[in-house]
Formats: C-alpha cells, sequence, structure tokens
C-alpha cells in the first residue's frame, strides 16, 4: 500500500503524456494538411501567372511572329524585378531579347506553343523556377519562367509560425492533460485510500462528501454497496458465532459440573473432563 502514492503519480504522468501527444498528433496533422493546402494554392497561382505569360506573348506573336515577341520581352526584361526569367534566341543560340544572356543548364526546349502544359521546375543557385522552354518555328528557343522564391519564402514564414504553434500545442497540451490527469488520480485515489482503510480493518471507512453525477460518482456507490453488504454480513457472523458459542459452552459446562459428581471412577471422569476442556479450547481457538 505504501507504493500507491508513487504509481499514482507515474500514473498520472503516463496520462498526462499519451494526452499531449494525441493533441501534438492531431494538430500535427492539421498544419500538414493546411501547409499542403497553402503550397498547393501558392504554385497554383504560379502557374496561373505563367499561363498568362505566354497567352500575352502568344497574342504577340500571332500578330508580327518574332519580331512582336522579341519587342514584348525587352519591354519587359526592362521592367523585370528578378521575379521572372526571359529568354528569346536565335537559331544559332544567341540573345535576341531577354532577362539574360545564356540558356540555363540542363533545361531543353519541348513543344513550339505558348501553353504551360509540362512546365516544369529546375534549380539555378539558391532559387527554385517554374518554367516553360519551347521551340518556337524556324528554331528560336524560348524561355518563360517565375521564380517560386515568393512561395519558398512564404512556406519558410509558414514552416516558421507552425513550429511556435506547435510547441506552444505542445505545452499546453500537456498543461490540460497534466490536470486531467491530476483531476481523474485524485478520483482514483480517493478510492484507493478506502480501499487501504478496508484492508486494514476499518470496514465502518467510508467516503466524505455527496457522490458526484458521473461515472466516478456510480463507482463509489457501488463499493459503499458492497462495504455495507460486508459489513452486514461481519455483524451476522459475530452474532451467529457468538449464540454458537454460548449454546455449546453451556451444555459442555453443565456436563462438567455432572462429571464432578460421579464418585468411584475418577480416572474415567477425570480422561472426560480432560477432553471436554480440550474440545472447549479449541472451539474457542476456532471463534477466536
Amino acid at each position: 500500500m505504501t507504493n500507491a502514492k508513487p504509481i499514482a503519480a507515474r500514473a498520472t504522468l503516463r496520462l498526462a503524456a499519451a494526452m499531449a501527444l494525441a493533441v501534438m498528433l492531431l494538430s500535427l496533422g492539421a498544419m500538414a494538411l493546411q501547409y499542403r493546402l497553402v503550397e498547393t494554392r501558392l504554385m497554383a497561382a504560379q502557374r496561373s501567372l505563367l499561363a498568362a505569360d505566354l497567352d500575352g506573348f502568344a497574342a504577340l506573336y500571332d500578330q508580327r511572329r518574332i519580331i512582336a515577341l522579341r519587342q514584348a520581352i525587352d519591354y519587359r526584361a526592362a521592367a523585370a524585378t528578378g521575379d521572372e526569367m526571359l529568354l528569346l534566341m536565335d537559331r544559332n543560340g544567341a540573345m535576341l531579347a531577354g532577362t539574360r544572356q545564356d540558356w540555363p543548364s540542363g533545361l531543353a526546349p519541348a513543344g513550339d506553343g505558348f501553353t504551360s502544359d509540362g512546365a516544369t521546375e529546375f534549380t539555378e543557385g539558391q532559387t527554385r523556377w517554374l518554367a516553360v522552354a519551347r521551340a518556337l518555328p524556324g528554331g528560336f528557343p524560348l524561355l518563360v519562367a517565375r521564380s517560386l522564391q515568393p512561395v519558398d519564402d512564404t512556406l519558410a514564414a509558414l514552416r516558421r509560425g507552425m513550429l511556435g504553434l506547435l510547441g506552444a500545442v505542445l505545452v499546453a497540451g500537456g498543461l490540460v492533460g497534466w490536470l486531467a490527469a491530476r483531476m481523474v488520480m485524485a478520483r482514483i485515489n480517493r478510492i484507493n485510500d478506502l480501499a487501504d482503510r478496508v484492508a486494514e480493518g476499518q470496514l465502518d471507512a467510508r467516503l466524505a462528501g455527496d457522490r458526484s453525477d458521473d461515472e466516478f460518482g456510480l463507482l463509489e456507490t457501488h463499493v459503499h454497496a458492497m462495504l455495507d453488504r460486508i459489513e452486514n454480513l461481519n455483524r451476522a457472523t459475530h452474532r451467529l458465532s457468538d449464540t454458537i458459542a454460548h449454546e455449546l459452552r453451556t451444555p459442555l459446562n453443565r456436563m462438567l459440573q455432572k462429571l464432578s459428581k460421579i464418585e468411584g471412577q475418577d480416572d474415567l471422569t477425570d480422561d472426560l473432563k480432560a477432553e471436554m476442556r480440550q474440545a472447549i479450547r479449541m472451539f474457542d481457538s476456532l471463534l477466536d
């Protein structure tokens, strides 16, 4: 019984840790889903911007072909902010217009249309790009790309915020779990203390206060009903023992008195008296 408190403390810590872990896992799952949704939305926005650029270039190309396209790219390149990459080259690989001189390594032109289908990602330096590389009729390579740095910066900030929130949720979940576990274990220890008192012989021990209207209150009611039944049975057993003792001691004592009056057979009466006294002692021991 002396280990009840340490055991209860360990159980409280385990329950608190389990609740905190459950809250953390649920929060982590929700954050992962939210992160994925944000990433999908941001990438969809970048793809939409890339598609809009290509649609504009397609309209100009339909009007005056390479000349109009070159002028448009020159105009865009002059006002470029670093979030877009534009490059139009001639059939010999020389730059006609754009934000850079050379073609990115490892990126090959594919197709000849202005659609954003088949957009691919590539990394140059520390920056990721979403690009469409085309080979226009006549052998003019065209590159239209959008920087994914804004997406990466937003996702990095989101990750930092989520990590901070996850830490706060973990602390809050641990605190709430600890308080809940303390409350639960206090109710359990209340019943354990009663069981200890009953085990020490206090059959009349009972829990003080009113029963709460919950499962613990119902358990306490059942425990009290059980103890009442045990106490009543114990009283009945004592009454029965007293009755048996009275009913058997009396005739045995009378027999002893009558044997004392028999004369002439001292050896026999002494033996009978000794056996009866032994029977009375054995009976007293059994009652005790």
